[in-house]
C-alpha cells in the first residue's frame, strides 16, 4: 500500500475510533487497533526527516494504548526510539508514552493484588480465629477443676494447649508479614503508576494531541 492510499484511510479511520471512543462505544478498541496499525505502515514508508514519519511513529504507539495493546505499545515505541535520526523531542514523548503504557499493565497488577489481599484477610483471618478460640477453650479446661482427671490426660492436654499457642502465634505472625509483603508491593506498584503518568506530557487525549480537524490535514501531505 503507498502512502497516497494510506493517508485517506488512517484519516478516516483516526475519525470512526474517536467517535466510538466519544460513545464509549466497546468496537473503540478495536478501531484504535486498526489506527495503530496503519500509522505503522506509515512509520515503514516515511522516515523521520518527514515530520509526518514522526507524527505516525507517535500515533502508531498512542493508538496501540488507547487500544490497550499495552505489551505493543511498549515494543513499538522502544522500536522507535532505537532508530536513527530520532530527536529530542520525539524520544521524550515516545518515553512518556512507553511509560504510560507500563502503567496501565499496572493497572490490573493492583486489582489482582487487592483481591489477593481480600481473600488473605478472608481465609487466614478466620483460621487464626479459629486456633483462637480453640486455644481459648483449652486453657480455660486446663484451668478448671479436673479432681477425677488423671495426669496423663491433662499432661496431654496442656501439650495440645501449647501445640496451639505456638501455631496460632506462627500463623499470625506469616498472616502480618503477608500482608506487610502485599501492601509494600501494592504501595510501589501504585507509586510507578502515579510516576508514569506525571511523566506523560500528552496522556490519553486525542490522537496526536490535536483536534481531529487537524489530524485529517494528512489528506493533503
Amino acid at each position: 500500500m503507498d502512502i497516497d492510499t494510506v493517508y485517506p484511510v488512517v484519516t478516516e479511520a483516526i475519525r470512526q475510533a474517536e467517535a466510538l471512543e466519544d460513545r464509549g462505544a466497546p468496537e473503540a478498541r478495536g478501531a484504535f487497533s486498526e489506527v495503530s496499525r496503519l500509522e505503522e505502515q506509515i512509520a515503514e514508508i516515511v522516515s523521520l526527516n518527514d515530520y509526518e514519519g514522526v507524527v505516525a511513529r507517535r500515533g502508531a504507539v498512542r493508538a496501540a494504548i488507547k487500544a490497550r495493546e499495552f505489551s505493543r505499545a511498549q515494543n513499538l515505541a522502544a522500536r522507535y526510539a532505537a532508530e536513527d535520526g530520532v530527536d529530542d523531542e520525539l524520544a521524550a514523548d515516545l518515553e512518556a508514552l512507553q511509560r504510560e503504557a507500563l502503567a496501565q499493565t499496572l493497572v490490573p497488577m493492583l486489582l489482582e493484588l487487592t483481591i489477593s489481599i481480600q481473600e488473605l484477610s478472608l481465609t487466614q483471618s478466620s483460621r487464626v480465629i479459629e486456633l483462637i478460640r480453640e486455644v481459648a477453650a483449652l486453657q480455660a479446661a486446663v484451668g478448671g477443676s479436673y479432681a477425677g482427671v488423671g495426669s496423663a490426660p491433662m499432661a496431654a492436654l496442656k501439650a495440645r494447649v501449647s501445640d496451639l499457642v505456638v501455631t496460632t502465634r506462627e500463623l499470625t505472625s506469616d498472616l502480618h508479614r503477608r500482608f506487610c509483603e502485599l501492601n509494600r508491593e501494592v504501595a510501589d506498584l501504585q507509586l510507578g503508576l502515579v510516576s508514569a503518568r506525571l511523566a506523560a506530557d500528552e496522556p490519553a487525549g486525542k490522537l496526536e494531541g490535536q483536534p481531529l480537524g487537524q489530524s485529517v490535514q494528512r489528506q493533503n501531505p
